[in-house]
């Protein structure tokens, strides 16, 4: 799993070197995910759009993140079975903001990029495989930390304000409103298919 972050950093200084997302914008079209993409067959965008990231503090993040869960979860799990997680939770992180995607109006159905998806399998991966252990600093046991976290991923998609959703919309208005719209630039469908996906794995190969 250690690799995987230090490819990350990689791709991300090599694209910042020649012009950053400005400058690479054909690159993004190509590998980041999108439903015109996956209309058109680029079936690779599934997978890619985890590699690709827009700004150094958008990839600092998932790199450390993926680095200290990944650790944990290898400590459980081999590394093998480690990257099979990461790999359905890229997968199904990616599915399930095309879902969403699509309910969407046109002028909003943005490119996704980011390893985020994945950073959640990881996530409830090891929360749910190490359920009992208690963190003093959260108050609460990992279990019920990462199905917390698991929720309020699936609440904020729900709460996209352009989904129209009765009730939901009006309070994610009030989110926004509150917070500031960057609040959904943020995929929370992909967070919650990657965070699905690390729990499915985990029931999977828990004792």
């Amino acid at each position: 799993m250690k690799v995987f972050p230090l490819l990350l950093l990689i791709v991300f200084t090599m694209v910042s070197t020649h012009g950053g997302i400005l400058g690479n914008l054909e690159l993004y079209d190509t590998y980041g995910l999108s439903l015109e993409g996956i209309k058109c067959w680029e079936i690779w965008q599934l997978v890619t759009y985890s590699l690709l990231h827009g700004t150094w503090g958008h990839v600092l993040v998932n790199v450390v993140l993926l680095y200290f869960i990944g650790r944990k979860l290898n400590g459980v799990l081999s590394k093998r079975v480690s990257l099979h997680v990461a790999l359905i939770g890229c997968l199904l992180g990616g599915v399930s903001h095309l879902l969403l995607t699509i309910f969407l109006p046109q002028s909003e159905q943005g490119l996704l990029v980011g390893s985020s998806g994945v950073v959640m399998a990881l996530f409830l991966c090891v929360t749910t495989l190490d359920g009992d252990r208690y963190y003093p600093i959260f108050r609460i046991r990992a279990r019920f930390l990462g199905l917390g976290f698991l929720l309020s991923s699936l609440i904020l998609a729900l709460f996209t304000p352009s989904l129209g959703i009765p009730g939901f919309s009006i309070i994610g208005g009030c989110l926004a409103e509150l917070i500031g719209d960057e609040i959904f630039y943020v995929s929370h469908a992909c967070h919650f298919g990657g965070g699905l996906a690390g729990l499915i794995c985990a029931k999977k190969h828990k004792i």
